[in-house]
């Protein structure tokens, strides 16, 4: 598993400050009207999901605990696609529905399916960890038997579409902070939350491409390539951001 040999939070980390660089980039270059700079951003977007895809720590370990040994490798081939079929098209739908409906109404009611959906996984694993607390005692504590269990439940479930409804809030949030802090310029530089989620979904489409090939191709050092390839290559979209950073919000 991946996550055994790199920290899953500063991967995390890592992973969202590159992602990060591209979407400022992005948003920078649709202010200034840079078709070139535009298009640069946009293949380095599908470039970094595209390794995301071979390395996502998250897709790895959680699909490990719920698969038999013999039946892993092509399991989390398929799941991995399934997964960011959903999250390909969640973010640019989530902006549409943002733009026309009422933010409130739309967060508040994500919020509601996000705790109703949760529900039934958490009662799983504390059901799970009570039946296993007496054996636990006697063959030593087993930390993932409660995980384990609701993994196994999300199968027998529409959880992709969770994991849809996860992906569009994540997209989602930032605009949730942007109204909430009444920041105009910030707003103004995404023009619209349907641009705004075009852009995240941008990114996934390298995500889609990635889990296509990573049935057929293995790659060493996977992580480092997820990180810091966009990343340098973040580095000239930084630099014009910062250029531009003055005269934008003046």
């Amino acid at each position: 598993i991946i996550a055994d040999k790199y920290p899953p939070t500063r991967l995390f980390i890592a992973l969202t400050f590159c992602f990060a660089l591209l979407c400022t980039g992005y948003g920078f270059a649709l202010v200034a009207q840079h078709n070139l700079i535009a298009i640069m951003v946009t293949l380095l977007g599908i470039i970094f999901g595209f390794f995301t895809a071979f390395s996502s720590p998250n897709q790895k370990v959680l699909m490990a605990y719920s698969v038999p040994t013999g039946e892993k490798t092509k399991f989390l081939a398929s799941m991995r696609m399934w997964i960011n079929l959903s999250r390909l098209a969640a973010p640019a739908i989530t902006g549409i529905f943002v733009d026309i409906c009422n933010p409130l109404i739309f967060f508040t009611s994500i919020a509601i399916v996000m705790i109703l959906a949760a529900l039934p996984l958490l009662l799983v694993n504390l059901n799970q960890q009570s039946q296993n607390s007496t054996n636990n005692t006697k063959t030593g504590s087993n930390k993932t038997a409660g995980f384990a269990a609701s993994l196994h439940y999300m199968k027998s479930t529409p959880w992709l579409i969770v994991l849809g409804v996860v992906s569009a809030l994540q997209s989602g949030s930032w605009l949730a902070a942007f109204r909430l802090m009444g920041a105009h310029h910030c707003l103004t530089l995404f023009h619209s939350a349907s641009t705004w989620g075009s852009i995240v979904s941008i990114f996934n489409i390298g995500m889609i491409v990635g889990s296509v090939l990573c049935k057929y191709i293995v790659l060493h050092y996977e992580i480092l390539y997820s990180i810091l390839l966009p990343g340098f290559l973040s580095i000239p979209l930084l630099i014009f951001a910062l250029n531009n950073w003055i005269a934008l919000f003046l």
